[in-house]
């Protein structure tokens, strides 16, 4: 995963926090810059929501990582306590 910027998991629990190595962090431990995932069950319509705000926010209009986020979690409120991000060094 060297080399890769920026990993979005948008399924339930890979984030999970009691895994040993949950799929945000184990992408950090391989080499991506930034991994984004949810540490809970997610369902399908806030999810699709939450990622198509995400990207809009990130990749259209240039926003950072974190504000995409933010952008994000005001679209599907639920989310915003289960969204974990990660950062590589």
């Amino acid at each position: 995963m060297s080399g890769m910027e920026l990993i979005v998991f948008a399924a339930c629990d890979t984030a999970n926090p009691t895994a040993a190595h949950n799929l945000v962090d184990a992408s950090i431990m391989a080499g991506a810059d930034c991994a984004i995932g949810f540490n809970a069950e997610i369902y399908p319509t806030e999810t699709n929501d939450w990622v198509d705000a995400f990207l809009e926010a990130r990749f259209n209009q240039g926003k950072s990582i974190h504000d995409s986020i933010n952008d994000a979690n005001e679209i599907v409120e639920r989310l915003e306590d289960i969204v974990y991000v990660a950062y590589g060094n």
